[in-house]
């Protein structure tokens, strides 16, 4: 047994353990019950807020707005459950409430060895503060939503006939900084830093870890993140990069974390991409050039290929979550995908270039047309007649052994492949003797 298989066993089975601890504190929590809960807020309170919601264990804890907490504080929250009576239910959809009555806040301590820590945190929590306000007062709500969404990962405030047509065109999983935004941010890095030798390394990880502390450390960003700096230290260290596992074992130490993200339609989308560009696509690409003998053919394939291996692996966890399959998702993906990273760096040079009046107005209507560019080709590919089709539970059933289906395709592929390299080193080695 290799030692990825033996971490993927234990980890699941340890993470099966804690969700069956999960399971039996919430289950023991009855509707209307009076309790008492302790957190840590490792974000920033937006005060403007009329009030918000905070996700700790299995509550969803509401509190008013105007709470006078930073980063690194300690809540004791005293309020009644809110619940239905079936537990399975309630932990999957996050339907256990904490509605607080009272709560008090303890500061963190100024001498503790950490505090350093939750200081930097509230700095860098401050700029992302800072970004959104420049965006909510200089652009209309889904523009400046689509802005701050693709660079930080904010709390995003689209309308819901732009989230009916992103569900409709399969772009929702790029709407919201992810896995792709941070290979942006990766490629980025590397084509500045490229004279800079072996110390590029250093910096690109270091650049990484800043930007995953400003998009707010959300799953899907800082999943990417490990993946990233895994695959720095194997290359600085002359190791081979195995990917899939490493998406795998990643992946599961979350869940070890908190099994409850196995719910989270964000961590499914971001792990469904990521598994399609890592196991689809090396097929794929082993397809077309055993089928294309023309370079331009190969690089047109190539270009939409991964916007298709991503809508593949995140069609499942689509179909499973809103009930409905984009039908022409193979042409909007390819065709919106590339302007992200434009996005990206057009929103972040207008908020550097805030206070230079002349070259401020004119990089905010940049912006403004770019993501008004992306809007408007969601809305009109969602226009489409068929653009997308609802699908029946007894129906999803059917979507679900596809799924099944194309993994084992992509197994029986690498194995055939392991087998393939195998017997080419004997005779090698026969060759030699």
């Amino acid at each position: 047994m290799t030692p990825y298989v033996l971490l993927t066993v234990l980890l699941t089975s340890f993470i099966f353990l804690r969700f069956m601890r999960i399971y039996n504190q919430a289950d023991q929590m009855h509707d209307l019950e009076e309790t008492t809960h302790t957190l840590t807020f490792f974000f920033q309170i937006d005060q403007n807020r009329s009030k918000f919601a905070y996700h700790s264990s299995f509550y969803t804890i509401g509190f008013p707005g105007g709470v006078q907490a930073k980063i690194g504080d300690t809540i004791i929250v005293r309020g009644t459950v809110s619940r239905t009576h079936n537990t399975l239910t309630d932990l999957v959809n996050s339907k256990i409430r904490l509605i607080g009555k009272s709560y008090v806040i303890k500061q963190k301590r100024e001498d503790s060895g950490i505090f350093y820590v939750w200081y930097f945190l509230e700095k860098v929590a401050n700029i992302r503060r800072n970004f959104l306000e420049f965006y909510r007062t200089r652009l209309p709500p889904n523009h400046a939503s689509l802005a701050t969404g693709m660079l930080i990962g904010s709390d995003t405030a689209f309308s819901p006939d732009f989230l009916d047509s992103a569900r409709k065109t399969g772009i929702l999983h790029v709407v919201s900084a992810s896995g792709y935004n941070v290979s942006v941010i990766l490629s980025s890095l590397q084509y500045i830093l490229i004279k800079q030798g072996k110390m590029k390394y250093l910096l690109i990880g270091i650049g990484t870890l800043l930007y995953t502390t400003l998009a707010g450390f959300s799953v899907s960003v800082l999943r990417a993140a490990i993946m990233a700096l895994v695959g720095l230290l194997a290359i600085t260290r002359g190791r081979e990069y195995h990917g899939g596992w490493i998406l795998v074992l990643t992946s599961l130490i979350f869940l070890a974390v908190n099994p409850l993200l196995l719910f989270s339609v964000s961590f499914q989308l971001s792990f469904g991409a990521t598994a399609g560009i890592l196991f689809l696509m090396p097929i794929l690409q082993r397809k077309i050039r055993e089928t294309f003998a023309s370079k331009t053919m190969r690089f047109l394939c190539d270009q939409g290929l991964i916007s298709f291996c991503a809508m593949m692996g995140t069609l499942p966890f689509l179909v499973l979550s809103f009930g409905q399959i984009s039908l022409v998702g193979l042409l909007a993906n390819p065709l919106l995908l590339w302007t992200v990273p434009y996005i990206m760096g057009v929103s972040f040079f207008s908020f550097l270039s805030a206070k230079i009046p002349l070259l401020s107005d004119l990089s905010i209507q940049i912006t403004y047309l770019s993501t008004n560019f992306f809007i408007q080709s969601v809305r009109f590919f969602a226009g489409f007649p068929l653009a997308s089709l609802f699908i029946s539970p007894h129906e999803r059933l059917i979507i679900g052994l596809w799924g099944a289906g194309i993994c084992g395709i992509i197994v029986s592929e690498r194995l055939r492949k392991k087998k393939y390299i195998e017997r080419k080193e004997l005779l090698s080695r026969s060759g030699n003797s």
